[in-house]
C-alpha cells in the first residue's frame, strides 16, 4: 500500500512538472515573438498575424505577406506599390492604368497614342547643318475616289502607326482627307477618308497640356481656323470651327491671297503661329501656352527673301536645343530652304538648300518638284520634336511632263529619307 502511495505521489509530481513546462511553452510560443500568436506565430510579428506570418509584417496581412508591403495588398504585392494596384503594377504609375500604361498620358487609352516623347530612346545626333536625301522610289499612293491630287501633307505618329492629313482636289474644289497606316509601304493601300468638312492645308498636332488634338487649316470663316478632338482618327469627332487668326498684316506687303499655310509649335511657355503670304515673307504671332488654343494676334514680319514662298514648317530638333524652319521656295522646280534658331521667338539664320533635286537621289524620275510637306513626327505633341538621326520628309511631287492648271496639278505623296547623318 505504501509503495502504491509513493508511486502515486511520484506520478503526481511528474504530471505537475510537465504542466509547468507546458505553461512555459505557452509563454514562449503562443504569447511571445516565437509562437503562433506572437511575433513569430500566427498572431505575432512573424506568424500568420504577425510580421512574418499571415497577419503580420511578413505574412498574409503584414508587410511581407498578402496584405502587407510585400504581399498581395502591400507595397510589393497585388495591391501595393509593386503589385497589380500599386505604383509598379497594373493600376499604378508603371502599369496599365498609370502614367506609362494603357490609360495614361503616354499610353494606349489617352489622346496622344503610343508615339510620345517618353518612349523615344537611343542616341542623339547633332543639328543637321547640311542635307542629303534618297527618294523612296516613286509615289507612295495614288488619289482615290476620283480625286485628281493629294497634297499639303501633315504627318505624325499615332499608336505606333502613321497618321496623315492632307488636301485633295476633286477636279472642281479643294477638300481634305486623312489616312492611318502601319508603314510607308502600306500607304498606297490605306483608306483615304474624306473629312465631313472642308479644310485646306491642314496641320495636325497633339496639344499635351489639355490632352486634345488640334486640326488647323486655312480658307475658312477666318484667315486660319481650328477644330479640336480627342481622337484624330475619327472624322466625325472634330469640334465646331473656331478662329485661329483674323488679322491681315500681309496685304500691305503685297500678298495677293492673304495669310496662308499656318504652322503651330510651342515651347514650354509659349505657342507660336508661323505663316506665309506668297510674298517673300514669313510672319509670326504668339500667345502664352496656357491660353492656347485660341485667337492669335500681334503678328510680326520676321523674315524676307525673294526665295521664300509658302509651306513654312517648324521643328524642335531633339537633344540639340535648336529649332529648324523649312520653307518652300518660289522656284521651278519647287524646293525647300532651311533656317535655324535657338529660340522660337528669336532670330532665324539661313542654312541654305534643304531639299531639292540637287541634293536628293532618285531611282525614278517621277518628279522635279519637292513641294509642300512635313517631316514625320513620331512624337505628335506641340513641340514638333524630330530626331535628326532619322529624318523622313513626306512631300508632294508630280509628273514633270504633266500639263494642267495649278489647282489640278497631279500631286502625289513622295518620301525623302535623310542619308547624311549629322555628327
Amino acid at each position: 500500500m505504501t509503495q502504491k502511495v509513493i508511486l502515486f505521489l511520484l506520478i503526481g509530481m511528474l504530471t505537475l512538472a510537465c504542466n509547468s513546462g507546458g505553461s512555459g511553452d505557452s509563454t514562449d510560443e503562443s504569447n511571445e515573438s516565437d509562437a503562433d500568436s506572437n511575433s513569430d506565430g500566427d498572431s505575432d510579428t512573424d506568424g500568420d498575424s504577425d510580421s512574418d506570418g499571415d497577419s503580420d509584417t511578413d505574412g498574409d496581412s503584414d508587410t511581407d505577406g498578402d496584405s502587407d508591403s510585400d504581399g498581395d495588398s502591400d507595397s510589393d504585392g497585388d495591391s501595393d506599390s509593386d503589385g497589380d494596384s500599386d505604383s509598379d503594377g497594373d493600376s499604378d504609375s508603371d502599369g496599365d492604368s498609370d502614367s506609362d500604361g494603357d490609360t495614361d498620358s503616354d499610353g494606349d487609352s489617352d489622346s496622344d497614342g503610343d508615339s510620345d516623347s517618353d518612349t523615344e530612346t537611343g542616341p542623339t545626333c547633332a543639328f543637321p547643318n547640311s542635307f542629303k536625301w534618297t527618294d523612296h522610289g516613286g509615289p507612295l499612293a495614288q488619289p482615290k475616289n476620283g480625286w485628281v491630287s493629294l497634297k499639303d501633307f501633315s504627318t505624325c505618329g499615332y499608336n505606333d502607326q502613321i497618321l496623315v492629313y492632307s488636301t485633295y482636289h476633286d477636279g472642281s474644289n479643294y477638300h481634305s482627307q486623312m489616312m492611318l497606316f502601319d508603314d510607308w509601304d502600306s500607304m498606297g493601300s490605306a483608306t483615304q477618308v474624306d473629312l465631313p468638312f472642308d479644310t485646306v492645308a491642314p496641320t495636325i498636332t497633339y496639344f499635351e497640356p489639355k490632352d486634345i488634338w488640334i486640326l488647323a487649316y486655312q480658307w475658312c470663316s477666318a484667315y486660319f481656323c481650328y477644330r479640336t478632338s480627342k481622337d484624330p482618327t475619327d472624322p466625325n469627332g472634330w469640334s465646331s470651327e473656331q478662329a485661329l487668326l483674323k488679322e491681315d498684316v500681309v496685304t500691305e506687303d503685297g500678298a495677293q491671297y492673304g495669310p496662308i499655310d499656318q504652322e503651330i509649335i510651342c515651347d514650354d511657355d509659349t505657342c507660336y503661329l508661323f505663316y506665309n503670304g506668297d510674298n517673300d515673307h514669313v510672319y509670326r504671332a504668339s500667345m502664352p501656352i496656357g491660353q492656347f488654343p485660341g485667337l492669335f494676334s500681334g503678328s510680326e514680319d520676321i523674315l524676307k527673301d525673294t526665295a521664300y514662298f509658302e509651306a513654312v514648317q517648324l521643328y524642335t530638333v531633339k537633344g540639340t536645343g535648336k529649332y529648324l524652319m523649312m520653307i518652300e521656295n518660289n522656284a521651278n522646280p519647287r524646293s525647300f530652304s532651311a533656317l535655324v534658331a535657338d529660340d522660337l521667338g528669336g532670330k532665324f539664320t539661313p542654312l541654305g538648300n534643304m531639299a531639292s533635286k540637287a541634293n536628293s537621289t532618285f531611282s525614278q524620275n517621277w518628279t522635279s518638284d519637292i513641294s509642300h510637306g512635313d517631316i514625320f513626327r513620331k512624337n505628335p505633341d506641340q513641340t514638333h520634336t524630330i530626331d535628326s538621326c532619322k529624318l523622313e520628309l513626306l512631300y508632294q511631287g508630280r509628273d514633270p511632263n504633266a500639263s494642267s492648271t495649278y489647282d489640278t496639278r497631279p500631286y502625289r505623296p513622295g518620301l525623302l529619307t535623310m542619308t547624311q547623318q549629322p555628327q
